[in-house]
């Protein structure tokens, strides 16, 4: 049951939302999470392993794992998200690399299926990455640590507060692709190495978009492997949920805002359909798209959030089809995950798949069966065409056909998502909310300081340029600044 008065409110959580609460319920503030409806029916015949956040680098020497051990996720429930050995494959025609978590062991990989020269380019530019990523991950941690410099009109609620990533220096900000030219990495060979940042970034051309110390930094975090959980689909999320309980935040499913009391530049009060009393909010956080919260504002405040929704620049989102196949023609060797990368002359607008599978003799599939998930990412515009859509689901179907012999015979396609509500008939929703954005023209805390003093989003488009890293690190982020909004003695 929620109350009358929270230091924060928090509107569609995602994993930064999270974090934001755990570390304000953790300083002692009252904090409220607001989440979507349950999802409706689903297949019960499968569980899918799920492709909304690819998870990487939650075991590793990253970022991320310092971020969790701040807000006291504990090690146990980390490691019991799965994963397996070798982590993960990329696939085309041509070759096949398996990807395991020694990066020794991967360049003598890239040895047997590039040769020696092509191996010893890959080895020095993996060592650049590797110390870009972690000469910036340090940064990243020792910005984190500084107080938020803020003033007494920051802190009496009268001015914008707000924070800035940390600049790339040296090294860490040549692109990955100027590198890998530097050290003679082709772009056939680029391709497999930066394959996995198509789906750990949230930008649409990581290569040439991201610096050595956040592609490095993510592709660290991918040789300790892609994580699933096939009984649970959004394992991380859950996670975070259940850190965030425990911390006695209230949690609601039942109660929906209908409108958001906002005047002299803040947020006041949240008014929740069938509660005749408002609740009080000092501040509020969302981890979506600024633009679903303007339902519930006035005209001229709702214009305003829908110029802050544009400036996060959604460029595609994540398309998923779920198929159920025999165990008996799953190619010999075939990792649980792969990424399955185009033809040189393809220009699909798929590119890059991601294949999932359970393990074998798994719960989450019939006898003799496995759950597998396929995803690409389509351009934002085709979510208003289902004809394109359809298309889309077409091609990735005929490029797994080539990936796993004899798949017409032994394929069920359980599920290709369609637009409308959950249904028995549309267990798994097209999901059109962005999950790949633009760069910011610069490292700007875009996205984390709304039209409102009090109002903060740290969802995807936040940081895009480091992913799931970046979605956690601006709910850390937003924790300080929210912290320095609320009034005390209220």
């Amino acid at each position: 049951m929620i109350t009358r008065s929270y230091d924060a409110v928090v509107i569609f959580p995602s994993p930064g939302a999270f974090t934001a609460a755990a570390v304000l319920a953790a300083q002692g503030k009252q904090v409220l999470v607001v989440e979507e409806p349950k999802p409706g029916p689903e297949n019960r015949r499968y569980c899918f392993p799920s492709h909304r956040r690819v998870l990487a680098g939650i075991g590793g020497n990253t970022w991320l794992p310092l971020a969790l051990r701040e807000i006291q996720i504990h090690p146990q429930d980390i490691s019991s998200l799965k994963r397996s050995e070798p982590q993960f494959q990329v696939v085309d025609s041509s070759h096949r690399l398996d990807i395991p978590s020694d990066p020794a062991a991967l360049v003598e990989e890239i040895r047997r299926e590039f040769g020696p020269r092509r191996a010893t380019a890959a080895n020095n530019l993996l060592a650049r990455l590797e110390t870009a990523g972690t000469a910036y991950a340090e940064t990243i941690q020792t910005a984190l640590s500084q107080e938020t410099n803020v003033g007494l009109l920051g802190r009496i609620g009268v001015k914008k507060i707000s924070w800035t990533e940390p600049r790339e220096e040296g090294d860490a900000a040549v692109n990955l692709s100027e590198a890998a030219a530097d050290e003679s990495v082709d772009d056939a060979l680029l391709r497999f190495i930066g394959a996995p940042l198509s789906f750990l970034s949230c930008l649409p051309d990581p290569v040439s978009e991201l610096g050595l110390g956040r592609a490095g930094n993510l592709l660290m975090g991918a040789l300790d492997g892609l994580y699933q959980d096939p009984s649970n689909p959004d394992a991380f999320h859950e996670l975070l949920r259940r850190r965030v309980e425990g911390l006695k935040v209230d949690i609601t499913s039942e109660d929906h805002p209908e409108q958001l009391v906002l005047g002299w530049g803040r947020l006041r009060e949240i008014r929740f359909a069938g509660r005749k009393q408002p609740v009080r909010a000092e501040c509020l956080i969302t981890g979506d798209n600024p633009q679903r919260l303007t339902s519930w504002m006035a005209d001229n405040h709702a214009e305003q959030y829908e110029s802050a929704g544009d400036d996060l620049v959604p460029e595609a989102f994540l398309h998923s089809i779920r198929l159920g196949i025999s165990d008996e023609v799953v190619p010999e060797g075939m990792c649980d995950h792969v990424l399955l990368l185009p033809e040189d002359d393809t220009q699909d607008a798929e590119g890059c798949l991601l294949i999932s599978l359970t393990p074998a003799d798994s719960k989450g599939a019939p006898k003799g069966r496995r759950a597998m998930t396929v995803s690409c990412r389509l351009p934002l515009e085709f979510a208003e065409d289902s004809r394109k859509v359809d298309q889309a689901s077409h091609r990735m179907l005929e490029r797994v056909k080539d990936l796993v012999p004899y798949l017409e015979r032994f394929i069920e396609v359980v599920h290709i998502p369609q637009a409308g509500p959950a249904s028995d008939a549309n267990p798994y929703p097209l999901d059109t909310r962005p999950a790949w954005f633009a760069a910011p023209h610069s490292t700007g805390s875009a996205g984390l300081a709304l039209p409102h003093r009090n109002v903060f989003y740290c969802g995807r488009g936040a940081l895009p340029a480091m992913g799931l890293d970046g979605e956690v690190m601006a709910g850390m982020v937003v924790a300080r600044l929210a912290a320095q909004v609320i009034r005390k003695g209220r």
